[in-house]
Formats: C-alpha cells, structure tokens, sequence
C-alpha cells in the first residue's frame, strides 16, 4: 500500500498544503497589527507547518528516485 502511486500522490498533495498553510499563516502573522509577543506562537505554527510540508516532499521527490 505505502508503494502504490496513489499514496505517493496523497502525501505530495499533504506536503503542499503544509506549504501553502504555513505560508499563509507567517503572511497573516506579519499583517496583523498586535504587538510582536502576540505574533510569536502564530510565527512557529506557520514555520513548523511549512517545514513540515518542505520536509515531506523531499521525501517524496527521494523515494521516486
């Protein structure tokens, strides 16, 4: 199951949502007018969720090689 292509084009779709999410979450967190210590837990979320979504499609592009 983990090899078959659909499941290789489910979690590539994850990834890019992670991307997208935590992007739009650091650009919401850099708009909105709050002091920055207000803005700091929203920060992390939006990086994590990022570098979650970078992190699994090089796990993916590395498993198609």
């Amino acid at each position: 199951m983990r090899n078959s292509p659909a499941y290789g084009g489910f979690k590539a779709l994850n990834g890019a949502l992670f991307i997208v999410l935590g992007a739009a979450i650091v650009v919401r967190m850099f708009n909105t007018p709050a002091p920055l210590s207000y803005k700091i837990p929203g920060l992390i979320l939006g990086a994590a969720m990022f570098a979650l979504g970078v992190h699994r499609s090089l796990l993916i592009l590395r498993a198609r090689r």
